[in-house]
């Protein structure tokens, strides 16, 4: 991207949409592995949801960047610390239900 000389923004977005997809898919690979418990399942799945949130609103960021607020980064903000607290839990919960 940074020896093209007629860079245009689709390109842009392309590169930062496939950055993000990439990060989201690596995020959701860590966590997979054998869950036996309930509360472990609850709490993989409920993971795996906010990852989601996280990435549909960043690319919606992306695509939308006239619509960014205060509002857009607080919300990020909310969903990505509740996304690191569930991938933090789940494999302990993983680890303590063996």
């Amino acid at each position: 991207m940074i020896w093209v000389i007629d860079f245009n923004e689709t390109i842009g977005k392309v590169m930062f949409i496939s950055g993000i997809l990439a990060f989201t898919m690596a995020h959701i690979s860590l966590l997979f592995g054998k869950m036996k418990k309930t509360g472990t399942k609850i709490a993989f799945y409920s993971t795996l949801t906010l990852i989601f949130i996280v990435a549909s609103i960043l690319i919606y960021g992306i695509l939308n960047p006239f619509e960014i607020g205060e509002s857009f980064w607080r919300i990020i903000g909310f969903f990505a610390v509740l996304d690191v607290v569930g991938s933090i839990i789940t494999p302990l919960l993983r680890k303590v239900s063996e």
